[in-house]
């Protein structure tokens, strides 16, 4: 029997989600380097906050996670509470695009 870890499935799911959800990820990252230049950082929550308000009404489920997986941003190594009511007040990473130290 093998055993498959959560990492495992999670990796899993963000690659099938890349293929299906290929379009969804274009938008999402184009917010979130739009909001990341301007502000010089990001979270998934401004960026859900931002979709929303651009696509009414449209769900986007668990897939913040993939958002950042992406060579154009960074981990800034801070968390913030997040805003998100279904979250609960969970940290959310804190990114910025790679390369910028503002």
């Amino acid at each position: 029997m093998t055993t498959v870890t959560g990492a495992e499935r999670r990796d899993k799911q963000l690659g099938l989600f890349e293929i299906n959800g290929g379009l969804f990820l274009e938008i999402t990252r184009g917010i979130a380097r739009l909001i990341a230049s301007r502000n010089g950082t990001v979270t998934a929550d401004a960026v859900r906050r931002d979709y929303h308000k651009r696509f009414p009404g449209q769900s986007w489920g668990n897939a913040a996670g993939a958002i950042f997986k992406d060579d154009d941003f960074e981990f800034t190594g801070e968390y913030r509470h997040s805003t998100n009511p279904l979250r609960r007040g969970g940290m959310v990473r804190v990114w910025r695009l790679r390369g910028r130290d503002d």
